[in-house]
């Protein structure tokens, strides 16, 4: 293959652009400028490149007109209720909420913040004054921001309300199913499409993540999304399908810190076409597009730049001494049958056996593979980084998918396993179509297994204690409208996403004679607070880390028996009692002297900022 003079100036262009986008946001700009950046212009760059997404999309022309939709829809009926069944079934065993209580209301409130102000910030310290949220210590979070810019598209289309994130991840779900129906038809049929369809639906961990508020049903969605832009670029000429190849890849960037290890795909994909074809073509996209990564590559600098992300050693964060251990825990995860995990034993059980005879058969016709397939080739570019980024979170400080709240970076490997069972039984065994009785039994293992299974989970003590939380916004909620209330909770940044004045626990324990302020001043009716209670068999005892100061003098009004061993209690703050610190300790954390009753509105403001509860 020889290169012309065009195609050297394309490559030239396409590296300096790769270049300038590694550069700038790892090396030339400073943490400080890069948090700028995120903060203030991550939701304009999204909403540049979701637009570029939709152009692509609609260029790349799936359905051509009305006829063609009806006649693709007739022709896929069955596998379209599957899907719309599949989606509801998924709904009916898990409550809805959020279930990674430090991560998801986090989303949500950069979200919120799009939606408000077209900022990416999360306000751990939230007052409302006179119905007007006056906030002031925050952080920009260390997670890219499509999910919460999706959500904050969805807000402003719908008016505001918390609930639309699990709105949101009700549709990704059906989209997901959809996808991948889409993807295994493409591939080997719509009869194995259906099958994939049911073997996803068995997972228990699927359906959390459906009633939940987290972003990994968009990035499931967005892996299926490249799979199946990449099968489009791979059947069509030159350079058609390129564009939408790419800035997928980019829009996964920017949803996960690691599923930037995608933008990969779309450079294998063409190195492999151009090996077919024999020429080289790239468009002017192609080679600009690496500028768009400087966003998810400036969150990834906020991230790795702060201690308090990582909550470790930099160097313990990422460790291949911790890969033995949470292999070990990965595998009691998948293989697990006493419905403790959020598993399918049918999936992993079936999914891995395939898997290893997919691989087997790509070893002996490799070949094949690289210069003629389209369907399975598209799916081993992908499953090679869905390797690593697996390979990647157990290598991580807090990989062990034993725990709840990990177990979710397990779901694009398992993702793979979906695709690996009708994939196995066509290029294998050669079948055109599933035999009847494997898909009966799927459906079988989903009613009879899946469904106790995902019920039990949803009762079990993990669960459980991140639901506490929905139990305490019921409770603000049911607090009557017009009263203007200070909430004081662990939980401050999801009460304030209900727009309820809210702080942490830590900060009033470090200021109690402003909290208590609050209340005489008449800026707030009431003051309350939340704590959880744990019971050792003798004693109920709050979390030493969310415990309130002994300064605080309150009174219950309202205890809720979680489960046998944890209970949420509520207390109003009725006064403070006197410090017994260093007076100059304690005078620092007074209120601000009155100001003149005829002070500017400024110098109001101001004694405001200076006498509520804020950190300093």
């Amino acid at each position: 293959m020889s290169l012309t003079r065009k195609s050297m100036l394309q490559l030239i262009l396409a590296i300096t652009a790769s270049a300038v986008a590694l550069l700038i946001p790892l090396q030339i700009a400073t943490e400080s400028q890069n948090v700028l950046f995120v903060k203030n212009y991550s939701y304009w760059a999204l909403a540049a490149t979701s637009l570029l997404f939709l152009c692509f999309l609609v260029q790349s022309r799936p359905i051509s007109s009305w006829d063609e939709l009806k006649l693709k829809t007739k022709k896929h009926t069955l596998g379209i209720l599957v899907i719309f069944a599949a989606t509801a079934y998924l709904h009916l065993h898990v409550d809805r909420g959020f279930k990674i209580l430090n991560d998801e209301p986090v989303i949500s409130s950069t979200a919120k913040n799009m939606y408000t102000d077209h900022i990416s910030y999360v306000p751990v310290v939230t007052h409302v004054v006179s119905g007007r949220e006056i906030t002031k210590i925050g952080f920009v979070d260390k997670r890219p921001g499509f999910f919460p810019f999706a959500l904050s598209i969805v807000h402003s289309l719908t008016a505001y309300r918390p609930e639309n994130v699990f709105w949101l991840n009700s549709a990704l779900t059906c989209l997901l199913l959809a996808l991948v129906y889409l993807i295994v038809n493409r591939s080997v049929g719509k009869q194995y499409g259906i099958l994939s369809v049911l073997l996803l639906s068995s997972l228990p961990l699927l359906a959390q993540n459906t009633n939940g508020g987290g972003y990994e049903l968009m990035n499931l969605c967005l892996i299926s999304g490249l799979a199946l832009s990449g099968l489009n670029y791979l059947r069509k000429p030159d350079t058609e399908g390129l564009n939408l190849l790419i800035i997928t890849s980019i829009l996964l960037a920017n949803n996960r810190y690691e599923s930037i290890l995608y933008v990969t795909v779309p450079a294998m994909l063409f190195l492999i076409k151009t090996y077919r074809e024999k020429s080289l073509s790239l468009t002017w996209f192609s080679i600009f597009s690496p500028l768009l990564l400087i966003v998810p590559l400036s969150s990834y600098d906020v991230f790795q730049s702060n201690p308090t992300f990582i909550q470790t050693s930099s160097e313990n964060f990422f460790s291949l001494r911790h890969l033995a251990e949470n292999l070990a825990h990965a595998i009691a995860y998948l293989f697990e049958t006493n419905a403790t995990e959020s598993n399918s034993i049918l999936l992993s059980t079936s999914g891995i056996i395939a898997s290893l005879f997919l691989a087997l058969q790509v070893v002996r016709r490799c070949k094949f593979f690289i210069q003629q397939d389209t369907g399975l080739t598209v799916l081993l570019c992908i499953s090679l980084v869905v390797a690593v980024n697996t390979t990647l979170a157990l290598c991580c400080y807090w990989g062990k998918w034993t725990d709840p709240t990990t177990s979710r970076f397990s779901l694009p490997f398992q993702l793979f396993l979906v695709f690996s069972i009708p994939l196995v039984l066509k290029y294998d065994f050669k079948r055109t179509s599933p035999p009847a009785w494997m898909t009966v039994a799927v459906l079988f293992f989903i009613v009879s297994i899946t469904s106790p299974h995902s019920a039990a989970l949803n009762r079990q003590k993990d669960l459980v204690s991140m639901n506490t939380l929905t139990q305490l916004i019921e409770w603000v909620q049911s607090q009557p409208a017009d009263e203007a209330n200070l909430y004081i909770s662990s939980h401050s940044i999801a009460l304030a996403l209900y727009g309820n004045a809210s702080i942490p626990i830590e900060l009033a324990n470090s200021m109690p004679e402003r909290v208590i302020w609050t209340s005489e001043a008449s800026i707030y009716k009431q003051v309350y607070a939340a704590e959880l209670l744990y019971n050792d068999g003798n004693n109920s005892y709050p979390s030493t880390e969310r415990a309130l100061s002994s300064r605080f003098i309150t009174q219950t009004v309202h205890e809720e028996l979680i489960d046998i061993n944890l209970r949420l209690r509520i207390v109003r703050i009725l006064e403070v009692s006197p410090s017994l610190a260093a007076p100059a300790n304690s005078l620092k954390n007074l209120p601000a002297a009155s100001p003149d009753p005829n002070a500017s509105p400024l110098e109001q403001e101001a004694y405001l900022y200076h006498s509520l509860p804020l950190p300093q």
